[in-house]
């Protein structure tokens, strides 16, 4: 059997130094940890080991360059960057003359070599089994002469190999690590950060560095306005950040409705390419959309300015994940931003409640200079309480919407309008003087007035107080005093005229139970005028007395129909419950702040002068004046007029009934005067 001719390994390792670099660039590969170091040492391991005129490596760099490695004449590693030359073939090994190989050598020397005289060969290098350079020995010997250092070359080259799929590995491993921390840092931040202002500007940075693009941008889709801006970006001009790309015009937008990563390689030439986009240089994108409860709320999107990226499963593996947690980061906020709307917010009105008016306040009072002339409106709704003891909480609350509606219907965005609670509401006006809060007022009561003519069962009434602090010198619960104070000081100018819709309001009810009543209200007001002057009563007493005559039966709103609508007689039990009205007229009109004066003259308006009368069974002069009085004309009106159980009387058979019960009934010096004044009338 014929002996195969062996490479005499003695030939590179003559001597000891010789063998330990070779033992120094094997043990190269347990130790490197940088793909660029380790190539320059075995460059120069191998110089020193293989004599030849030049030897070096070149290895594949992102697009279509070669990074070149050789060894200077002072022995240190010189690096060049060369661009791959069409010939440049890296799937076999090679001998001279190689176009490509002389181009290196070129880089590498500064002079281009006679094809015809020098001699050489290229190994190619693998990593993970896959081409990416080689390592080129050139020679001008006779080429017969290269044979053993191909051999042994190669040996180096697969040496080389192994140590490039180690840092390879290493680097996927460090890559995958630092994403992993980068994703754990962002996650932490989504927990600890709940505003989007301090977030969002952290994921587009965390995205670009984990997808390893060199720009990112994170679009918000604005379906009010059907326009995606982008307010958060990262390494990009500032100009995109005022772009309001139409959904319809935009590359992004339109894909996104897919709800699946988006991948445009060449983003200049997609048909809804945007002109400031591909003027920044955007050429490849990787857009994420970012889903919230079914919607697209928001694209990432990761950006190659000038290069075209090929992105990978993996990229969009990562984006994705960035893009999950974003979603988690932007519905938390959501979440946090209605949780905080809604504890400043009054639900009955949508505007603003006693929580974000202190939240104003403690603004202001940080000092901020800039708010004054700082004016304050306090808004008084007159009468709410009468409203819901006698129509109900329903109509109370819809009187208290159109309120705040009129209110801000006139503000238009201007301060802000808390409710304070129940029938009170605040505005803090910041760089208003005196006299614009003034016209503020006018107007809204202007509104009002309007309101109450086109409809004239709404009776709406405001009290409005202002206030103005010129600088900090006055505190915000002084200029909250001053409103206050103003505003009782309206609702006194105004308290006669409200009074008087207030009355009205009652009758009104009160004709819901009895509706005869409302017919004769003329006639009753007018026999109680007279009444009152008679008496000697005087001023606002006698319009005391009009009022309490014409509103005194309106506890009979809380009591049956089918009671007051009875034409039989009543039982013990029906009776007892109609007696109950003069006791909740009492509880409506002691609420009002206009008619609590005239409440304990409905209290006791069926009291008798014997004693025998209700609620409390008072005789004599312990009966308040007004209540007597009451008692005599409630007596000749209710005679005198036709009810469900009988007919009317006559004038002549009231009048008789009444001076019948003068003294046990009725007080007697009263029912003289009063039975004067209907016989005069």
């Amino acid at each position: 059997m014929q002996k195969r001719d062996s490479v005499p390994m003695n030939r590179y390792l003559p001597d000891m130094k010789n063998q330990l670099a070779y033992i120094e660039l094997s043990s190269e590969i347990i130790r490197c940890t940088d793909k660029e170091a380790f190539a320059g040492t075995a460059v120069r391991h191998l110089s020193q080991i293989v004599k030849a005129e030049k030897i070096f490596a070149k290895l594949k760099q992102e697009g279509n360059y070669f990074r070149v490695y050789s060894v200077g004449p002072d022995g240190s590693i010189n690096i060049a960057t060369k661009q791959k030359s069409p010939d440049c073939n890296l799937n076999t090994a090679v001998d001279f003359p190689v176009e490509s190989c002389l181009d290196c050598y070129a880089a590498v020397t500064g002079e281009r070599p006679d094809p015809e005289t020098v001699h050489g060969f290229c190994v190619p290098l693998t990593e993970n089994e896959a081409k990416v350079g080689s390592i080129v020995v050139v020679n001008h010997r006779d080429p017969t002469h290269l044979e053993p250092d191909r051999h042994f070359v190669s040996v180096i080259a697969n040496l080389f190999s192994a140590a490039l799929t180690k840092l390879n590995l290493v680097e996927k491993l460090t890559v995958h690590l630092e994403n992993q921390k980068r994703i754990a840092m962002l996650s932490s931040q989504i927990i600890k950060n709940l505003h989007t202002e301090n977030l969002l500007p952290s994921v587009v940075a965390s995205a670009k560095a984990v997808i390893g693009t060199n720009a990112c941008m994170l679009g918000l889709i604005d379906r009010q306005h059907n326009v995606i801006h982008f307010p958060y970006v990262y390494n990009m001009p500032e100009s995109v950040r005022y772009l309001n790309i139409p959904i319809e015009k935009s590359a992004l937008a339109t894909e996104a409705h897919s709800q699946q990563a988006i991948i445009i390689q060449d983003y200049p030439s997609h048909k809804l390419a945007h002109p400031e986009f591909v003027r920044i240089g955007i050429k490849s994108i990787l857009g994420i959309p970012i889903v919230i409860e079914g919607e697209v709320e928001a694209v990432l999107a990761l950006v190659d300015l000038n290069d075209y990226r090929q992105f990978t499963p993996q990229d969009v593996d990562l984006a994705e994940i960035i893009a999950m947690q974003t979603a988690v980061a932007l519905d938390n906020a959501k979440l946090v931003a209605k949780l905080r709307m809604a504890s400043m917010t009054d639900p009955l009105t949508g505007l603003y409640n006693r929580g974000y008016y202190n939240h104003l306040v403690s603004q202001v009072e940080s000092g901020d200079e800039r708010v004054y002339p700082l004016s304050m409106m306090v808004i008084d709704l007159d009468g709410l309480k009468i409203v819901n003891d006698t129509q109900g909480h329903d109509k109370g609350d819809q009187i208290i919407k159109v309120a705040a509606q009129t209110i801000a219907s006139v503000m238009q965005g201007k301060g802000g309008i808390s409710r304070m609670g129940g029938d009170e509401f605040a505005i803090l006006l910041p760089n208003t003087d005196l006299a614009e809060a003034n016209w503020y007022r006018q107007q809204i009561l202007a509104k009002v007035d309007e309101l109450n003519q086109a409809y004239p069962d709404l009776n709406l009434s405001l009290s409005i107080g202002i206030g103005c602090a010129k600088d900090g010198s006055t505190s915000i619960k002084e200029l909250y005093r001053a409103a206050d104070h103003d505003m009782y000081v309206c609702k006194r100018n105004t308290s006669f005229s409200f009074k008087k819709n207030i009355v009205l309001a009652l009758r009104m009810m009160l004709a819901d139970c009895e509706p005869q009543l409302e017919a004769r209200s003329a006639w009753v007001e007018k026999v109680a005028r007279e009444f009152a002057r008679a008496v000697g009563l005087k001023g606002g007493q006698v319009f005391d007395f009009i009022t309490v005559a014409l509103v005194h039966d309106i506890g009979k709103v809380g009591v049956a129909r089918s009671i007051l609508n009875n034409p039989g007689p009543l039982n013990k039990q029906e009776y007892e419950e109609i007696k109950q009205h003069s006791q909740i007229g009492y509880r409506i009109t002691i609420n009002l702040n206009e008619l609590a004066n005239i409440a304990t003259h409905i209290l006791y308006h069926h009291e008798r002068w014997d004693g025998k009368g209700y609620p409390d069974g008072l005789k004599g002069g312990q009966i308040p004046l007004q209540s007597r009085m009451l008692a005599l004309l409630d007596s000749y009106e209710a005679m005198t007029s036709d009810r469900v159980y009988r007919q009317a009387m006559s004038h002549q058979e009231a009048v008789s009934e009444i001076r019948a019960g003068a003294g046990s009934q009725f007080d007697p010096h009263l029912t003289e005067i009063f039975l004067d004044v209907v016989n005069s009338i």
